[in-house]
């Protein structure tokens, strides 16, 4: 998808974004979308992030997953190294 005018272009970039789940991450996640980013979402709600996905998809958004069959998203929390490490697939 083309980015949204007034965003920069992030064609060919990755956004990965923790806490996707969240209000204000779901926000980050979209505007990433919105920009032309694929978007990694990684989660600690599972069913939040699957509303995140559904809404980037619909946007014709795309995902970054790694590899390409890989779940659409990946749980992770950010309060624990063993967390941080398991969103960091790449």
């Amino acid at each position: 998808m083309p980015p949204a005018p007034g965003l920069p272009d992030l064609s060919g970039k990755i956004a990965c974004v923790t806490g996707a789940s969240g209000v204000i991450g779901r926000g980050i996640a979209l505007r990433f979308a919105e920009a032309g980013a694929a978007v990694a979402v990684h989660h600690r709600r599972p069913g939040a992030a699957d509303d995140v996905v559904a809404a980037i998809e619909a946007a014709g958004g795309r995902l970054a997953r790694s590899p390409p069959s890989s779940p659409k998203t990946t749980p992770c929390s950010m309060s624990s190294r063993s967390g941080a490490a398991g969103s960091t697939r790449w």
